[in-house]
């Protein structure tokens, strides 16, 4: 603890000016945001006389196929809407571009960047991308409009956050997969719905959408309780609790990021707030006040609990976790101990994790292979 003091006393005036600067030209970071100069280039294709096929898969013309798919439904064109109004880039890409560990035997469908979101184009169905958009999208709504990301959380309800909203982010795929449809009459290619676990999903929700007094609210509450399985079984847990280990090590070793995360330390929301927009999260559609709201009988203690979001978490993740909070409250106790006359007023705005969303992922055997949405 003196060791990290002394660090922090040493090195704190310097290194926070530079963070400083860096938010000031970034205008601010999020943690699926980067500055125009960091972000990725875009996917590129060896030009050779037997490449066509894979030309075609990653192209600009296959995305405009598949955005054309996704507006045939006022859903979906309300999500090309969104996305055009907040100038976020939609481009193909492929595994090679998009996975940085081609060995975890993990299926990267798609990544968001806030500005940027990338479609992996070696999936074979168009319908999987299209439903995969719809997804990324989602996430950018709940940053933009919900705001959830700037709440200025400790790790257990960032943990519990990132639970809830990628849970939302497969159930509104799933609902618009159910609107689409319904508009179209056409079958989307997501694999036998009868053993696929997402096909199932979908097979649930237009039963429940079906049912004698149902609602959309009450039919997206029911799927929203199935995708917090859903994600769980993905393994998500493994990538946020691994993340949360990664910032609260660096902020407790690199001193000026201890201004960054102040308002983590010092100035969190109270259950309450961070329940409200919880809440936000869940609603069936873009408008929130106007579209339906889900699972409205939750109570305070089920958004806290793991339980409820999916299921308690393995003994590793836990393991994980534990060492992140504990690297958490190290650097709230050293940052308590340099500015004392900060703890009981604001602390400057919350500037949250920069790294991108965790991947839109599936679980695949080797060698990779696409096979449609979230099995």
């Amino acid at each position: 603890m003196k060791k990290l003091l002394a660090t922090f006393n040493k090195h704190a005036k310097k290194t926070a000016l530079t963070a400083l600067a860096a938010v000031a030209l970034m205008g601010g970071i999020t943690h699926d945001s980067r500055p125009a100069s960091a972000l990725p280039e875009a996917a590129t294709t060896t030009q050779t006389a037997d490449t066509a096929k894979v030309k075609y898969a990653v192209s600009e013309a296959r995305l405009d196929t598949i955005k054309a798919k996704i507006a045939m439904t006022p859903t979906g064109q309300a999500l090309l809407d969104y996305a055009a109004r907040e100038n976020i880039r939609i481009e193909m890409s492929d595994s090679k571009t998009m996975d940085d560990d081609p060995k975890d035997n993990i299926f990267i469908k798609g990544l968001n960047y806030g500005h940027l979101i990338r479609l992996n184009g070696d999936i074979a169905s168009d319908d999987a991308i299209m439903l995969t958009l719809a997804h990324e999208i989602r996430h950018s709504w709940h940053d933009r409009t919900v705001k959830s990301d700037d709440m200025a959380l400790e790790p257990r309800r960032e943990w519990l956050k990132r639970r809830i909203q990628e849970a939302d982010c497969f159930a509104y795929e799933i609902h618009f997969a159910y609107e689409y449809e319904k508009a179209t009459g056409k079958k989307l290619n997501i694999g036998n719905r009868a053993t696929n676990d997402y096909a199932k999903l979908l097979s649930a929700y237009e039963k429940a959408r079906g049912a004698e007094g149902a609602t959309v609210g009450s039919a997206y509450s029911a799927l929203l309780e199935k995708t917090f399985v859903h994600v769980n079984g993905l393994d998500y847990d493994k990538r946020f609790t691994t993340q949360l280990k990664e910032t609260w090590t660096d902020v407790a070793t690199k001193p000026g990021l201890g201004i960054v995360y102040a308002a983590r330390m010092i100035n969190t929301p109270t259950d309450e707030e961070f329940v409200k927009e919880m809440r936000e999260v869940a609603h069936a559609g873009l408008d929130i006040g106007f579209d339906p709201a889900a699972l409205p009988t939750w109570t305070e203690a089920d958004f806290l609990s793991f339980e409820k979001t999916g299921g308690t978490p393995s003994k590793k993740d836990q393991q994980t976790f534990d060492e992140a909070q504990a690297k958490y409250l190290e650097s709230r106790r050293v940052w308590q101990l340099l500015h004392p006359a900060d703890n009981d007023v604001a602390a400057p705005p919350a500037m949250v994790m920069p790294e991108r969303l965790p991947p839109t992922v599936m679980p695949v055997e080797k060698p990779p292979r696409a096979r449609g949405p979230g099995v």
